[in-house]
């Protein structure tokens, strides 16, 4: 009985219960479409306005040269393609600021619609992308400022053959796929690092025969044309775009490096309220040598011991690159458990963009891993492969994990080769100090562990290969030589050029913009509380980033 007069309320009648539940539809779809709690943090609108006002901050604060050097080193195009993506947008549009104030002409570059797929979100294209999506992202897009750039919209730029090559796409042979291609541009070969993370890591699902693969091909049909259509009109000298392994980001990248022009890709730092700028490379793989090459020298003993203070806080309690505190076990809590001795293997997160840079003499991860366990086979010696606790991330888990991977492809060895349960609690820097040898493929632990003093063996093209102090693995042979049986070192010179490195990675690499956009909870943004002094700081840094990257070298770090 309720209180109004012990008479129960009135039921909402048909039409009110038809509203209730469009009402309660749109809710459920906005959390999936785009991790949006409405009653927290808004719908996209909100996502608008944070760009508005973030772009608005940057064209305003800095400006177009005013020394009558404006377009005389050419044209740039930014991609600005993702709408819900909008911190990612944000970044672009820095870089766009920053080449217009050095003396490019640039032009901004959204999509407008008309596309089979977008890479914009990751499964369930036909639920949740295009045509569905392109309504909201394409009004995110028009919130940015475009106060002195021309806005170009990709779905002007139909070519006279798209429909052809469309059509050829839909009806290529499912099990020749792999040989689709356009302009020059191999299709699977170009989107097949997108499409890893789109299916979560699971390649079995990589096939002609997929619903999901072939609706990417066919938007990459008109993709690509619409690509070279762009880069025929305007004739760029440089591109910029988001990470530069993502769908359709890849096409241009491939285009751009068969023609020569230079790219610029961005992506999330290392440290929160950061951004990384790469140059002619995947922005995710963190490679940016002439940034190297300019400042290593000037990373004396100060820096150094600031980098192994950095470390003293990693062992006590590291911290992902939203800012969020890693659980780990305890010290010797775990790896005393494992018998001894053994090499150790960490596995990255197979279907993260930032582990899909190429190894010296293997095609990826997975050949990495049958390359260990069939050396540990003719050594006897254990191999011990410790999955990335991300695999069971809530957020995005692996579809296929290494376990899996392993016992599917015959590799697991109950007696030699071990798969530590990725749910439960390892700590990897105790891992690597009991191991005899360790290996690494990618990520930040080929960098930490070496500036611990702990020597590493790393398969991957890392960034920080070939940089004094890792032991790199470049022919099959080499797979050998952490199972010889002799724990390799490292002597006192290493160790200071891994400091220096690290400390270049972590302070240098990656731009800070905290007064301009603020990470207050992960992965959810907002205009940061600041004044102009800060903002200009950091913004002037872009635009000397940007300078040393595709200005004058000289002049970059001035």
């Amino acid at each position: 009985m309720s209180s109004s007069g012990g008479r129960l309320p009135k039921s909402p009648g048909p039409a009110g219960w038809f509203f209730g539940g469009v009402l309660l539809a749109i809710r459920q779809t906005s959390r999936r479409l785009w991790g949006v709690i409405p009653h927290r943090k808004g719908f996209l609108a909100d996502h608008g306005r944070i760009l508005r006002d973030g772009t608005r901050i940057a064209n305003r604060l800095i400006p177009p040269p005013a020394d009558g050097t404006a377009g005389s080193r050419g044209t740039a195009l930014v991609l600005m393609l993702r709408g819900p993506g909008y911190v990612h947008m944000l970044h672009n549009y820095l870089v766009a600021c920053a080449m217009r104030s050095i003396g490019y002409s640039v032009k901004l570059v959204v999509c407008d619609g008309a596309t089979e797929a977008c890479g914009l979100v990751q499964d369930r294209t036909s639920r949740h992308g295009p045509p569905a999506a392109c309504p909201e992202c394409k009004r995110v897009a028009a919130m940015i400022c475009a106060d002195g750039f021309e806005v170009v919209k990709l779905g002007r730029l139909r070519i006279a053959g798209e429909d052809d090559d469309v059509r050829r796409a839909k009806t290529w042979p499912a099990e020749e796929l792999e040989r689709l291609d356009f302009g020059g541009v191999n299709v699977m070969s170009a989107m097949r690092p997108f499409m890893i993370r789109y299916f979560s890591g699971d390649i079995r699902k990589i096939t002609g025969a997929d619903e999901a693969v072939r609706s990417h091909a066919v938007a990459a049909a008109g993709f690509i044309g619409r690509f070279r259509k762009l880069i025929d009109d305007y004739s760029p000298r440089c591109v910029c775009m988001f990470n530069g392994l993502f769908f359709p980001e890849c096409l241009l990248m491939e285009l751009a490096r068969q023609n020569g022009i230079t790219t610029l890709a961005t992506e999330r730092g290392m440290r929160k309220n950061t951004f990384f700028l790469s140059l002619d490379a995947p922005a995710c793989h963190y490679r940016n040598d002439r940034l190297w090459e300019a400042v290593k020298h000037s990373i004396g003993p100060e820096q150094i011991a600031q980098a192994r203070r950095y470390m003293q806080g990693r062992l006590a309690g590291p911290l992902d690159p939203t800012g969020k505190v890693r659980d780990v076990a305890a010290a010797g809590d775990s790896a005393q458990s494992l018998r001894q001795p053994y090499v150790l293997f960490f596995a990255p997160v197979t279907h993260d963009t930032a582990s899909m840079v190429g190894g010296n003499c293997v095609s990826g991860v997975w050949q990495a891993m049958e390359f260990l366990c069939r050396a540990a086979r003719r050594s006897g010696v254990r191999l011990v492969i410790r999955s990335h606790p991300d695999e069971w991330h809530p957020v995005n888990p692996s579809s296929l994990t290494v376990m899996e991977y392993l016992r599917c492809n015959n590799l697991l060895d109950s007696g030699l080769i071990e798969c530590l349960d990725p749910a439960r609690k390892w700590n990897p820097y105790e891992l690597a100090r009991n191991a005899a040898a360790v290996v690494i493929y990618n990520g930040t632990l080929g960098m930490e562990l070496p500036a611990l003093g702990c020597p590493v063996c790393n398969i991957a093209d890392s960034h920080y290969a070939g940089k004094g102090f890792t032991i790199d693995l470049a022919r099959p042979e080499d797979f050998d030589r952490p199972f010889a049986g002799e724990k390799p070192s490292l002597d006192a010179a290493a160790v200071n050029e891994a400091l220096r490195y690290l400390y270049y990675y972590v302070n240098i690499a990656g731009m800070d913009i905290w007064s301009i956009m603020d990470e207050y909870e992960p992965f959810t943004f907002r205009i940061a509380r600041a004044d102009d002094g800060p903002r200009r700081g950091q913004l002037d840094d872009v635009v000397r980033r940007v300078r040393l990257l595709v200005g004058n070298p000289d002049e970059g770090l001035s």
